[in-house]
């Protein structure tokens, strides 16, 4: 009878099971992060990792064995230490030098979301901005109920903003002198014969 620790190394179902094609040199994603692309590394990342079923071990919830007596930490441990390495293989070598001594890929993750996470800052404040001023139909967005999705209020924007561009093209400002009209005084008709 197998024992349930083999169940859960031997498994491939299980997040555990490490595959003989998997290997610490494997680079999972195409782009390494730079921090500027944290967001799409992130998501590439997550979903490598998804296909490994090793997600849990950046997410947390395959959290580390309590006691290294456990026979479950080895495994845990062999598992952590794999995923360490594909991440710091996906990343460029200056944040591989920070994160390297960092001892679990669940805190890794955590540093390094808290590091890049808001580099979108300022792309969410300027798409704030322009939800508030934005109207469509002479209202504003943040006055419709219920509010549209994301995705609906960006569209709403680059086409306030296309609108913008067609009108500015095709009544460009005139200069204050072009509006100023030449007036000749015309001596008075003589029409009375």
């Amino acid at each position: 009878m197998a024992s349930p620790f083999g169940n859960l190394i031997d498994n491939a179902s299980s997040p555990y099971f490490l595959h003989h094609g998997d290997s610490p040199g494997a680079v999972l994603v195409s782009q390494p992060l730079t921090g500027d692309n944290y967001s799409t590394w992130s998501r590439s990342m997550s979903m490598a990792l998804s296909a490994k079923n090793k997600l849990g071990f950046i997410d947390g919830s395959i959290s580390r064995p309590s006691q290294q007596t456990d026979k479950l930490f080895d495994a845990w441990s062999r598992c952590n230490n794999m995923v360490l390495s594909w991440i710091l293989n996906s990343v460029s070598k200056d944040l591989a030098a920070s994160i390297i001594f960092i001892d679990t890929a669940a805190a890794v993750w955590k540093d390094l979301k808290e590091r890049f996470s808001q580099s979108n800052a300022p792309r969410i404040f300027q798409l704030q901005q322009a939800i508030s001023s934005l109207s469509q139909n002479q209202q504003s967005v943040l006055l419709m109920d219920p509010l549209p999705p994301i995705n609906k209020v960006f569209s709403l924007i680059l086409q306030e903003e296309r609108q913008r561009e067609v009108a500015s093209i095709t009544h460009p400002a005139m200069e204050p002198a072009a509006l100023l009209s030449h007036h000749t005084p015309h001596p008075p008709r003589n029409d009375a014969k």
